[in-house]
């Protein structure tokens, strides 16, 4: 048996609602495919880079497991079967050890805030000072009119 390490995108509604059922249906897909789960631990909740089934928001959780080479395939499986699941990445975990995963817990405070996001002040900032160091803008010269030809001489 080899150590896996997988890394699963799930659902943030899903996650928010419920972190503990989420954990057992994560060990539910892995232990469904063959595996045995070592641990499994949230990371954090991020925008993904594009909409996965229609969301844009997804929370990534890492797991270790042993399991034989031919049940990959099969927890691969069951993921994408799971509702849960939005995504699964499996690699073999080439060190042999699972490392202890730290989450930020969310009663902390600023956790999923907009306000204490660093460097959001700084960029509009920056960019309206850009805009009054160049100055007026000038207007634009107009377009040269160009005749239209008229088919069949003149209208009456």
């Amino acid at each position: 048996m080899k150590l896996y390490e997988a890394m699963f995108v799930v659902d943030s509604n899903r996650a928010r609602q419920d972190h503990a059922k989420v954990i057992e249906e994560l060990r539910a897909v892995i232990e469904k495919g063959g595996g045995q789960v070592v641990n499994c631990d949230r990371w954090d909740e991020r925008k993904l880079a594009y909409p996965i089934a229609k969301r844009r928001r997804g929370t990534y959780y890492l797991s270790h497991f042993n399991a034989e080479g031919d049940a990959i395939v099969r927890v691969q499986r069951a993921a994408e079967l799971s509702e849960t699941v939005l995504r699964v990445l499996i690699t073999v975990d080439e060190d042999g050890e699972a490392f202890p995963v730290f989450e930020v817990e969310p009663e902390e405070e600023g956790f999923g805030d907009r306000e204490g996001r660093p460097g959001r002040d700084r960029d509009r900032d920056r960019d309206r000072d850009r805009d009054r160091d160049r100055g007026p803008r000038e207007p634009r010269p107009a377009a040269p009119m160009r005749p239209v030809p008229v088919e069949g001489g003149s209208a009456q």
